[in-house]
């Protein structure tokens, strides 16, 4: 579900405390990159430190993905 979802979204994630495992974040981002993709902060004091990197990241253009339309079947009155 999470590879399905990875392809129709960017996925962020951001980790905080010292329980944070670093593989994990990485692994439910899209592309695995700290500073990039996953961020982390060992309080949430911390968060302050690191928004401006999330939200440049965030905002950056992407080319959009195909999507699929879903149509409904056309109803025939009778």
């Amino acid at each position: 579900m999470a590879n399905l979802l990875k392809q129709q979204a960017d996925i962020f994630a951001i980790g905080v405390t010292n329980q944070t495992n670093n593989v994990f974040l990485a692994n439910i981002s899209s592309g695995g990159v700290e500073g990039v993709n996953w961020f982390y902060s060992p309080t949430f004091s911390g968060l302050q430190e690191i928004r401006d990197s999330v939200v440049q990241q965030a905002c950056i253009t992407t080319t959009p993905r195909p999507t699929t339309a879903i149509t409904q079947p056309s109803s025939t009155s009778e």
